[in-house]
Formats: structure tokens, sequence, C-alpha cells
């Protein structure tokens, strides 16, 4: 692979939500803005966790089950 630095190809400002911001806040932003992962902050913008579509998919679809 090229020696490409992560620095050159990141994103420099993104978007985050904050830990005590809602849900629903998250699925709006990643139908808004087309992306899939969101940085999590706390009040003093410290990065807490990141936040997936995937995590959103989880939590909001109804499992079914197979008998």
């Amino acid at each position: 692979m090229r020696q490409t630095l992560l620095k050159d190809i990141m994103v420099k400002h993104p978007r985050v939500l904050h830990i005590d911001d809602h849900f629903s806040l998250a699925e709006k932003s990643f139908r808004t803005y087309h992306i899939r992962h969101l940085p999590i902050v706390d009040q003093q913008g410290v990065l807490e966790g990141i936040i997936t579509q995937r995590d959103l998919y989880r939590i909001s679809s109804p499992r079914t089950t197979m008998d």
C-alpha cells in the first residue's frame, strides 16, 4: 500500500454528538449527512466513544425469532 498518511485523508472536523444527546439525533444525523459513524464526546469535547449505523439498526430493528 502507498505511504499515505492518515492526516492527509482523515476528516479534519467531523460531525459529533454529545453523550447526553437523544438517540433520535443520531438517527437523523445518519440520514441527513449520509454518514455511518459518529464520534460521541463529553461536555469538554473529549471522545467517549463512537456510534455506528449498525448500532442504530441493532437497537431500532424489530427482532424476529424463528421457532
